[in-house]
């Protein structure tokens, strides 16, 4: 109970600007702790008949608990300095009424500690804490340092002093205390926030691109020598939407683009981009690689029978259709909002035509791509073809392994 009941105390609403939220529970613990000190403190003074604090006190068991409410409603920055004025005022009364001996000036120096801990301008904060130096040491050199009672022993004024040591001890540790944990659950959160952010910048970029970015490098641009590029449309799908909800639809492109993704990782290849229901996968980019034919080549074929999977599954005719050349080409970021990164050259429209002259269900792949995968997989010559932009071509099906061993995606076979 006293734990949750804490709890409640420090933590702060999900109303409260985000900029206050580092000193919430300090001033929210602290208005609380002041209110039933205060209550102390007036039982104190009517007990010795010191009536101008015991009135004093009624303001000031006002002020806490209005900072309290403050604090809770968002306006932490109010009732923290509501507060530190009280406390000010507080001790210059009460080290005027009993003397330096009494040890109420001392608060002062917790005061300057509050200032710069307000979430206020540095200058205020000096401004501030300056004034109330001045105000401290103006008590020091003109305050009495023993006024004299005739009801009140200098045993009690002792212990009035040792009890106001104490206490500034424990306010300075409980707003240390506060802070550094406000602090600590900051840097968590922001932490936290670092790390989401770098998740969704490198499902978005290649890692590496995303690191020159980050270091504003001007200018992205690589040249590789040799790459294989796979396109892949859904063939079946517009029909299908026009009988589809617009989040069916979504949902549906989704499910099947989600587990395009996951083939990717499995083979470490790199997701280029995704237009309408196209998926444009490269292999060998932005890391050069010697086996980029076979790796893109055992991504298709899982693609296919992912497809096939689906469709059987969903009860829905959609399959895919694959196209995947190989060659030079150019990759770099391009534009400065929802910049991404790209490839362009031939091989890329190249790529593009063979899925776009292939057949469903089919992997078209160019002579130059067949070539690099030599004997590791089956292929159907599909002899010249006449390719829109490109003249005749001689292009192959690629129809699967030439075995029926586990592929290692990161295996160097074909380097």
């Amino acid at each position: 109970m006293v734990r949750e009941l804490v709890k409640w105390l420090v933590t702060a609403p999900d109303n409260i600007p985000e900029e206050e939220r580092t000193y919430f529970g300090m001033v929210s613990f602290g208005s609380l702790l002041g209110f039933f000190l205060h209550l102390l403190f007036l039982i104190f003074f009517i007990a010795l008949d010191i009536k101008v604090l015991a009135y004093f006190n009624i303001a000031s068991i006002l002020i806490f608990a209005s900072g309290f409410l403050l604090s809770r409603v968002g306006k932490s920055n109010i009732a923290f300095s509501m507060t530190t004025i009280e406390i000010i005022a507080h001790a210059v009364l009460a080290t005027y009424t009993f003397g330096l001996q009494a040890g109420f000036h001392l608060y002062l120096i917790g005061s300057i500690i509050l200032w710069f801990l307000l979430n206020i301008p540095i200058r205020r904060k000096v401004l501030l804490g300056s004034s109330t130096c001045g105000v401290c040491l103006f008590l020091v050199h003109n305050a009495p340092y023993a006024v004299n009672y005739d009801h009140i022993s200098p045993q009690m004024m002792h212990l009035m002093n040792l009890s106001n040591i104490f206490s500034l001890i424990i306010m300075c540790m409980g707003c240390s205390y506060f802070y550094h944990n406000a602090v600590k659950e900051a840097r968590e959160s922001l932490q936290k926030e670092f790390a989401r952010s770098e998740k969704l910048l490198h499902n978005i970029l290649p890692r590496p691109i995303a690191d020159r970015l980050k270091h504003e490098e001007d200018v992205i641009a690589d040249g590789f020598a040799a790459c294989s590029v796979l396109f892949a449309d859904i063939v079946g799908f517009t029909v299908l939407s026009q009988q589809m909800s617009p989040k069916r639809l979504v949902s549906m492109l989704n499910e099947i683009f989600s587990a395009f993704d996951n083939l990717v990782l499995k083979h470490n290849l790199e997701k280029i981009k995704t237009i309408g229901d196209a998926y444009m996968v490269a292999s060998g980019i932005p890391f050069q690689q010697g086996n980029h034919a076979l790796k893109i080549a055992q991504f298709a074929l899982d693609m296919r029978d992912e497809m096939k999977t689906y469709s059987s599954q969903n009860g829905v005719k959609i399959t895919v259709r694959i196209g995947i050349h190989s060659g030079p080409a150019v990759a770099g970021v391009i534009g400065k909002n929802k910049f991404i990164y790209d490839i362009w050259g031939d091989t890329v429209n190249t790529a593009a035509r063979m899925e776009s002259h292939g057949k469903a269900g089919e992997i078209h792949v160019s002579n130059l791509t067949r070539e690099l995968l030599g004997t590791a997989y089956i292929f159907e010559d599909q002899g010249e073809i006449s390719v829109k932009g490109k003249g005749m071509m001689r292009t192959w099906i690629l129809v699967g392994s030439a075995n029926d061993r586990v592929w290692d995606p990161n295996s160097a076979v074909g380097a």
